[in-house]
C-alpha cells in the first residue's frame, strides 16, 4: 500500500512553512536528527543556506541520500580496517549536549556535497 506524503511545519528565517515528503524520507530524516542531536528547523536551515536551485523538499531528499551514503561508506571502510587489524576495545563516545553540539563529519560532508552539487546545476 502506498502511503500518502506527510507534512511537517518548520521555521526558516522566522517564517513558518510546510514541507511535504514521503513517509520513508521523514523516517530517514528523523534518524539523522536523532543521530546528530539537532532539531528539524536547524537541519532545514543548514540546507536552506546552501541551496540555490532545488526546492527545499528536493534538497532535503538529496542531503538525506548523501548522509546515508557517507555512513555506508564509513561503515564499509571501518569493516575493512577491522578485518586487517586486531580488535581494540574502546569506551563508547559520550553524547554531547544538544546546546553545545557540533555536527558530525558525515552530516557536514553531506551538506557540503549538496552545496557543490547545487553549484553545478
Amino acid at each position: 500500500m502506498i502511503q500518502k506524503r506527510q507534512k511537517r511545519n518548520i521555521r526558516l528565517a522566522h517564517l513558518r512553512t510546510t514541507i511535504v515528503l514521503e513517509p520513508y524520507i521523514w523516517d530517514c530524516i528523523s534518524d539523522i536528527l536523532r543521530r546528530e542531536s539537532i532539531d528539524l528547523d536547524s537541519f532545514c536551515q543548514e540546507i536552506d543556506k546552501r541551496r540555490q536551485f532545488s526546492s527545499l523538499a528536493s534538497s532535503m531528499r538529496i542531503v538525506t541520500l548523501f548522509y546515508f551514503r557517507l555512513l555506508a561508506t564509513s561503515y564499509e571502510n571501518r569493516s575493512k580496517k577491522q578485518q586487517s587489524e586486531p580488535a581494540i576495545l574502546s569506551a563508547p563516545k559520550t553524547a554531547k549536549s544538544p546546546i553545545n553540539h557540533v555536527i558530525s563529519d558525515n552530516l557536514r560532508s553531506a551538506f557540503n556535497r549538496f552545496a557543490r552539487n547545487e553549484k553545478r546545476v
